[in-house]
């Protein structure tokens, strides 16, 4: 995956998820009054939609760690990801990948070849990886990154990735 500049702020951070957790054919990401109900539905926290407003704008860049820990539960995220720079480079970066895949598994068609591919074997997605790897480069799109064994479409070690054994 693309390296995105990691957001930092819990703002930034908060829109970041909303935005990844926000289904394909919405027109917008879930509002603050939506955002409030599911947390209390899920009774995480009975969270007022004035208070989501003013974490998402930044206006309360201080919530209660009863906030922070119902956010995390949410999101599924750690509670120190809100935190600045509370977690390790490589776990932030571990938790923006899933977030960045999360938002392409939105798209329809993205989804619909992930599901096809579930279930086959790792030598069976070879092919159909190399086709998307050529149709990516005739759409003149970047190579993807594999994640299992840190090597791009190309073949090359992404840096700092360990060697494959």
């Amino acid at each position: 995956m693309a390296a995105a500049r990691q957001p930092r702020t819990l703002a930034e951070k908060l829109n970041g998820l909303i935005a990844a957790v926000t289904p394909k054919d919405r027109q917008s990401p879930y509002s603050d009054n939506e955002m409030s109900a599911l947390i209390s539905e899920r009774g995480l926290l009975r969270i007022s939609a004035t208070n989501i407003a003013n974490l998402r704008s930044g206006r309360n860049a201080n919530p209660t760690m009863g906030t922070i820990d119902a956010l995390a539960q949410f999101f599924h995220v750690p509670p120190g990801y809100f935190h600045q720079d509370a977690l390790p480079p490589e776990v932030e970066r571990g938790i923006a990948e899933e977030i960045e895949a999360a938002t392409l598994l939105k798209d329809l068609g993205v989804r619909s070849i992930a599901l096809r591919s579930a279930g086959l074997a790792g030598e069976d997605l070879v092919p159909v990886q190399a086709i998307l790897d050529v149709l990516r480069r005739a759409n003149n799109l970047p190579p993807i990154a594999d994640p299992v064994t840190a090597q791009t479409a190309e073949g090359s070690r992404e840096p700092g990735a360990p060697a494959s054994p």
